[in-house]
């Protein structure tokens, strides 16, 4: 059930950042949001982790979308840089 709530959240997260691009909103504030999402949502993973240990088919989808986010955030982030001439 937990997992099922996170892969839920991955799936917000994923399209709030996406929504963005069409409209080139890429600023600092958005990403460090973003960041701080993220880190709530491997906390949360983690810890359902400690109290579930047969894991199962949907732990592993929740870790896949997981790491999904984070190359999200990595692109979207490098959008951010670029938006802002910081790898100039």
């Amino acid at each position: 059930m937990q997992y099922r709530e996170i892969i839920g959240r991955c799936a917000d997260f994923e399209a709030e950042i996406a929504k963005r691009w069409p409209i080139n909103k890429f600023t600092c504030a958005e990403c460090e949001k973003d960041g701080t999402d993220l880190k709530r949502l491997q906390s949360w993973l983690d810890k359902i982790r400690k109290f579930n240990f047969y894991g199962g088919t949907q732990a592993e989808e929740a870790a896949a979308r997981l790491k999904a986010c984070e190359g999200i955030l990595d692109i979207y982030a490098q959008q951010v840089f670029e938006a802002h001439g910081e790898n100039q």
